[in-house]
């Protein structure tokens, strides 16, 4: 599973549990097996609520610049703005038309949207949906929001010179999945961490089973590990690290420090590569 996928689940699950009541996830329950497809702008629904839940943490504990660009444009993209229309369909009419398929299927739809038809859900779209992000993200991504529902609030459907309780109305409309950004990081960590102890303990039992299977393979690991060849091996790279040092010094210009010697920068800058691709890689959006 992708750090990307992980993060993302682990907010949906945590909204689920905030939201509480008959709340369900859109693109699991609802999309019958075709997870992604048939509710692209929304991941959670209940009887009070339509939710869009995103994550993006560049680093745990913070709200980058970056962050909070990426929340004004997934808001932006749950209001319809930056999406294409389709079979004479705008954007929010087609989200309007696939929560209209979900009572009849025995899923919970927001009270608001029951039998009001295309227009009545549209409208609830344009000014109740939701955007749920982590806990510590909501109050930095209202205020950096505050500026741009001012200063252009027909984007947000808004009339011109809005009031103040209109801006904070659709600034309310950002809210917390019940899980910070210093918690994703943790949990993530705590999930890498038994991936890695379930693969090694399978990995164990793989190379017991064919030990058990056939026994000489243990019989040879006990002589390759033996402290006879294990000494032999040691004296061998003694001696061969000696008649280098001597061949070194006889050839002077040849000699090469490890800050001059190219294959020795490659090999530490792959051993460096390798050693920072391990373990949370942050910078993840979901």
């Amino acid at each position: 599973m992708s750090y990307i996928k992980t993060q993302g689940d682990l907010h949906e699950k945590a909204a689920l549990k905030t939201m509480g009541g008959d709340a369900y996830n859109l693109n699991r329950e609802a999309a019958s097996g075709m997870v992604g497809h048939q509710y692209p702008t929304f991941d959670i629904c209940s009887s009070t609520e339509l939710a869009s839940v995103k994550s993006h943490i560049s680093q745990p504990g913070q709200c980058t610049t970056s962050d909070i660009a990426a929340y004004k444009a997934d808001f932006n993209h749950m209001l319809g703005w930056d999406r294409a229309y389709e079979r004479g369909l705008s954007p929010l009419e087609q989200d309007a038309e696939r929560l209209s398929s979900l009572p009849g299927k025995g899923f919970a739809v927001p009270s608001a949207i029951n039998g009001v038809g295309q227009e009545g859900t549209v409208n609830y779209l344009k000014n109740n949906s939701i955007m749920r992000i982590p806990d510590d993200h909501v109050t930095p991504v209202r205020q950096a929001m505050e500026q741009d529902v001012r200063a252009l609030p027909e984007n947000y459907f808004l009339p011109e010179n809005p009031t103040d309780e209109q801006v904070q109305g659709v600034l309310s409309r950002i809210q917390g999945t019940g899980l910070s950004s210093i918690e994703t990081a943790r949990q993530m960590n705590r999930q890498n961490q038994t991936t890695e102890q379930v693969e090694g303990a399978v990995k164990d039992l793989a190379v017991e089973g064919a030990t058990e299977a056939v026994p000489e393979v243990a019989v040879v690991e006990q002589v390759v590990n033996s402290e006879e060849v294990q000494q032999a091996e040691e004296d061998a790279v003694d001696a061969a690290g000696a008649k280098l040092v001597a061949t070194d010094a006889s050839q002077p210009d040849q000699a090469l420090s490890q800050g001059e010697n190219p294959a020795y920068e490659t090999s530490q800058s792959q051993e460096d590569t390798d050693g920072e691709s391990e373990g949370y890689q942050y910078g993840m959006g979901y």
